[in-house]
Order: C-alpha cells, then structure tokens, then sequence
C-alpha cells in the first residue's frame, strides 16, 4: 500500500476495525520508503553497530552515507547571496531572486559553494527558516570568500 504524507496506518487499521463492529490490531507496519529514500539504499542497523568499533566497517559505512546536499536532491535548490545567507544562519526570513512557487516545499538554500546553509519554506515573497545547519567544518564564514 502507498500512502501519502500525513496518513496515519495505524488509524487505517482501527477505523477499518470499527466499521467491522470489532477490535483489531496491526500486526505489523513495514517502511519500505520514505519520499525518495528506499530500502535499497538503507544500512542495517548492525553495520552502524560495527563500525563504532572497526575502523574498516566505519569507512565502509561512511562511504554510503549521502551529505547534506545529496539528501536534499528531489527538493527544489535556492542559491543565495552573502545577505541570504547571513539571514539564513541567524533564522530571518529571506529574500533571494526566485522563490519556488508554494506547494514546491521544502526547499534546501544553497551558499554560492553549493553549501546546504537550511530547508526553508515559502512565506509570501520570502523564504522563511525550518531548519538551518551548521558552518562546514574549517570552512569560511559567509561573505569571507
């Protein structure tokens, strides 16, 4: 069964249950995906498990591991300017030159690097902050560069 965001299985079972005069339970709800995420491209949690403790499992895992930006592939991209960016990091609403059209949401706001900088939502004319990630590691500040 494919189920839209927002729909709640475990709902589906115990209307399903009432409309049948009876009481029942969900056996079992099994994920086989989430937006554009499968389980093909899924770790086990024991691989997580061994690579805490093996140096060559954790390279293994790391190498399967998507970054930011690669995550966020199937959401529409805003490249900001050094001042959208800026009001990205402090959660300001945003201004940049083209704002995908409401219904296109989330969308992930880019530095001029290609630096995933926050997931923001369309608010009229400007975008506003969901969640914002931290400067790259070693990286400079906006507008240092």
């Amino acid at each position: 069964m494919r189920s839209a965001k927002g729909f709640y299985v475990r709902s589906l079972g115990r209307d399903l249950a009432r409309a049948l005069g009876t009481r029942g339970h969900l056996h079992r709800i099994h994920r086989t995906r989430s937006g554009p995420f499968t389980l093909d491209a899924a770790v086990p949690f024991d691989a997580v498990e061994r690579a805490r403790d093996d140096d060559e499992a954790r390279v293994a895992l790391t190498a399967r591991l998507l970054s930011p930006v690669e995550a966020c592939a199937h959401m529409p991209r805003v490249v900001l300017d050094d001042r959208g960016v800026e009001d990205a990091r402090h959660g300001r609403l945003v201004r940049a030159a083209a704002i995908p059209e409401e219904g296109t949401e989330p969308v992930a706001l880019l530095d001029r690097r290609g630096v995933l900088v926050a997931i923001a939502r369309s608010a009229g004319e400007r975008l506003h902050v969901v969640r914002g990630f931290p400067l790259e590691a070693g990286g400079p500040p906006p507008g240092a560069g």
